[in-house]
């Protein structure tokens, strides 16, 4: 039987680097409208087109269709600053033109490239700043003590040129649909869930009811917990911290704050559906993996209807 034909590594002519193909786990099955392998796809296919422009073969130079940020080619962006959050998360601001702005539509995420041991490797980011933002652009990022993207993104400095694309995700949003919203988020799956809060309370016409359940181990690993106490003072949005190895009276807490301990259940997530009282739930989840599905299964057992259930 014949093997299947695969592009080398590396391209014999221009020595660039092929994209590394996506282990076999990282696809979660769930139909994502924007599969891992659907952007190793992409990658592909730019890795051939950046091949043909190092050849000659097509115009060296990528084409300013006026955005600031563009969906098929990689563009770089200075590292302006990098801003601690807790032991191994913090903020990474890179700079825009004077005056322009990202523009993303609500919780759209962006890719970043980078290359580490030899192999071209790719993550995927929502923004944590807001659209309204100009001059610079924020991504949260937390980092692992293995991982190739991780120990790439250990050695940035100050002043680095860094390549991004996008904006990607079928994420989709229209006030006063008298939904009940549910948003269930882990650890750095908090970003999206801020944009998607954002957007609500920035429409004074939004009556939308929003209902942030956020799981972190601890008090001090509450990412961006100033954001999302000011967020909290709206009406409309309802935010419980939920500490899995931490105990009451065990750290200080915020006024206004509302904490919960232990892990979610699906007692518990009953008990925030049955709050609905009767309105359609729609419900967002982001985090781990194991995490999603979890969450997915308790909530379809809480009565939640799958196609009223997202995940980013």
């Amino acid at each position: 039987m014949a093997s299947e034909t695969r592009d080398p590594d590396v391209c014999e002519q221009c020595q660039s680097i092929r994209p590394a193909t996506p282990p076999p786990d990282s696809c979660c099955g769930s139909g994502c409208a924007v599969c891992v392998y659907d952007i190793h796809d992409q990658e592909i296919q730019l890795w051939k087109k950046t091949c043909k422009r190092k050849h000659g073969a097509e115009e060296s130079q990528i084409e300013d269709n006026g955005t600031v940020m563009d969906l098929m080619d990689y563009r770089y962006y200075t590292l302006q600053s990098i801003i601690p959050v807790c032991a191994n998360t913090a903020v990474y601001r890179f700079m825009l033109p004077p005056g322009r702005k990202l523009d993303l539509s609500i919780a759209k995420h962006i890719i970043l490239r980078g290359i580490h041991n030899g192999k071209v490797i790719t993550r995927q980011y929502t923004p944590i700043s807001s659209p309204h933002d100009a001059g610079f652009f924020e991504v949260l990022i937390k980092l692992y003590l293995s991982g190739d993207m991780s120990q790439y993104i250990k050695q940035w400095k100050i002043g680095d040129g860094v390549e991004w694309r996008g904006p990607f995700g079928a994420f989709t949003y229209q006030p006063n649909e008298g939904h009940y919203m549910i948003a269930i988020a882990a650890g750095t799956g908090i970003t999206p869930i801020i944009q998607v809060m954002r957007h609500i309370v920035e429409n004074e016409e939004d009556e939308t009811v929003f209902r942030l359940l956020y799981t972190c181990r601890n008090y001090d690993e509450i990412l961006l917990r100033e954001t999302l106490n000011e967020l909290a003072l709206y009406w409309n949005i309802t935010i419980i911290f939920n500490l899995t190895q931490s105990l009451a009276g065990s750290h200080s807490t915020e006024y206004g704050e509302i904490i919960q301990y232990g892990r979610f259940t699906q007692e518990r997530l009953s008990k925030e559906v049955a709050a609905s009282m009767g309105r359609p739930v729609r419900a967002l989840v982001c985090g781990t993996r194991s995490f999603e599905n979890d969450m997915i299964t308790f909530l379809k057992e809480s009565g939640v209807p799958a196609n009223s259930i997202e995940k980013f």
